[in-house]
């Protein structure tokens, strides 16, 4: 692919014309009047369109509507299952009896916010409020040293929390630190080795000259709370990080951890923050199984009970669910309406007949069920006039009240700028800096108008256009003034950039060899 994109890409290439052509598109501006009449000045209902205007207007931009794979329209039910009031009062007399022993102080609160079954685990070192939830730390204040907050329900998360704020303290976040990793044949080795180490350098010793007797550096090293925050962190990795945040500056300790000591000292400390130490109960406020069981019983009576397109319709709404429509859905999508876990239905889908309707699908996290009604196939080809009648009539319907304008404006007999102006439901606009390289953004008729630059390109100043048929009505121009931006024509810096536009362009061809080759894509069979 790499090679083939490689070869259209340097078959791309521009010439002097064009890329004087794009730097004149870029520079010359013009100022302009415009005065304009609306479409939206035309009701709707009194432009009158036939079959015969849709079916015109279908042949003749037919191949803007070839589809090359076969797409289904269907109506489903989504039924996302979500505590019920018992489950919500459970839970909250079960976060009640937490927060009594969060204010009883408990000996380990490590595992006893373990046993909580919390979402936000516990570790006892000081942490910036960037590590705690965002609803804890909007409530930080609320509490003092030692207080207990909670229960409380926060919406955007789906929790009830409580939480503990143990202490607060004010200390360097970012410490510059070096260390020296000792290890000897066993554990009594070792230990006597790192104790001969912490006294040689308490006495006297430089440090990096000891590190490099045995193989290592002694280079000092910055470490801020952004390096272990949300990081699980325990046995000798807290306390390895607890000496590294607690020792003084210039302070040395010989720590030891299981498999080996560490000679430790800080050498440098800066940026103080307020650091926090924060016990906290965070549960989701999750169904039981007996609510779950209870909404997949009234689903599959539901789904028993109409197991038609028709009586699905007819019932959803009543039966307390709501239908929702997918108009061509692709195979290639994986899945149905942005849920997880929906791949078997798809499957479905794909293998059922129109008017049919699937069984009950459990998906999501485990909390949802889906049922599904195929209401449509539209097969590979052109697609029916009917799936773009909507699409034609809004186009015909600009073109005939385009084509009245038209005819008003050449009864009017207007020449001049300002009789154009003054027809009825008229609007003027001056826009000026227009460029062809730009479209023209147009306020009185809250369109994007690119015919506006197109004719700036070519029009002489002062001189009135004929009427042009718009985006959002029928217009027509008077320059009043012309300019260049002050800009050196480049050829090669314009070559160079129309070429890499014409590169970017080239990774189309992947579309058409996909099409040129016949690839059926059945994936979703698979995976």
């Amino acid at each position: 692919q790499e090679k083939y994109q490689a070869l259209i890409t340097k078959s791309l290439f521009s010439n002097p014309v064009e890329a004087q052509n794009a730097f004149d598109a870029r520079v010359d501006q013009s100022d302009l009047l415009l005065a304009a009449v609306p479409y939206s000045s035309i009701v709707d209902s009194t432009i009158v369109i036939k079959d015969s205007d849709l079916k015109a207007a279908y042949d003749k931009k037919k191949e803007l509507f070839k589809q090359y794979v076969e797409t289904r329209n269907i109506k489903f039910i989504d039924v996302q299952v979500t505590a019920s009031a018992e489950d919500r009062a459970a839970l909250q007399k079960e976060m009640e009896e937490y927060t009594e022993q969060l204010t009883a102080n408990p000996s380990d609160y490590t595992t006893f916010i373990r046993s909580t079954g919390s979402e936000t685990s516990y570790t006892d070192l000081f942490y910036t409020t960037k590590s705690l939830p965002a609803d804890v730390t909007a409530r930080l204040d609320s509490v003092a040293v030692g207080g207990v907050f909670g229960p409380y329900y926060n919406v955007s998360d789906n929790t009830l929390n409580s939480f503990k704020k143990l202490a607060v303290a004010s200390m360097p976040d970012s410490i510059e630190y070096r260390q020296i990793q000792v290890v000897a044949e066993d554990a009594e080795k070792t230990k006597t080795l790192a104790d001969s180490i912490y006294n040689a350098i308490k006495g006297g010793a430089g440090f990096a000259e000891i590190a490099k007797k045995y193989g290592q550096t002694g280079e000092p090293t910055w470490i801020s709370s952004a390096n272990y925050e949300g990081a699980q962190i325990d046995g000798d990795n807290l306390k390895y990080i607890t000496a590294v945040t607690t020792l003084g500056q210039n302070e040395l300790t010989n720590l030891a951890l299981g498999q080996a000591n560490i000679i430790l000292e800080v050498t440098n400390k800066k940026a103080v923050k307020n650091k926090y130490k924060v016990a906290v109960v965070k549960r989701p406020v999750e169904f039981s199984k007996e609510t779950y069981s209870k909404a997949y019983n009234e689903f599959s009576q539901f789904i028993a009970a109409n197991n038609t397109l028709e009586k699905m319709t007819a019932n959803a709404e009543d039966a307390g669910y709501k239908l929702l429509d997918r108009a061509d859905l692709y195979s290639s999508e994986h899945g149905i309406g942005g849920i997880r876990g929906t791949k078997d239905a798809l499957k479905w889908v794909f293998e059922a007949k129109a008017g049919e309707v699937s069984g009950l699908y459990e998906c999501g996290e485990s909390d949802r069920m889906l049922v599904v009604g195929v209401a449509s196939v539209v097969p590979e080809g052109y697609r029916p006039l009917a799936l773009v009648k909507d699409q034609l009539r809004a186009e015909i319907l600009r073109d005939k009240k385009a084509e009245k304008i038209m005819a008003d404006m050449k009864a009017a007999n207007a020449t001049s700028f300002e009789q154009y102006k003054n027809m009825a439901n008229a609007v003027s606009d001056s826009v000026k800096h227009v460029t062809f390289s730009a479209p023209a953004y147009i306020p009185a008729l809250r369109s994007s108008e690119p015919l506006v630059g197109a004719y700036a390109s070519i029009a002489e100043v002062n001189k009135l256009s004929a009427p042009i048929k718009g985006n959002g009505g029928v217009f027509v121009l008077q320059p009043y003034a012309k300019e260049k931006l002050n800009e050196t024509f480049n050829k090669e810096t314009e070559e160079t950039a129309l070429a890499n536009m014409h590169a970017r362009m080239a990774s189309q061809f992947i579309s058409d060899l996909y099409l040129k080759a016949n690839v059926k894509d059945q994936r979703y069979l698979f995976f």
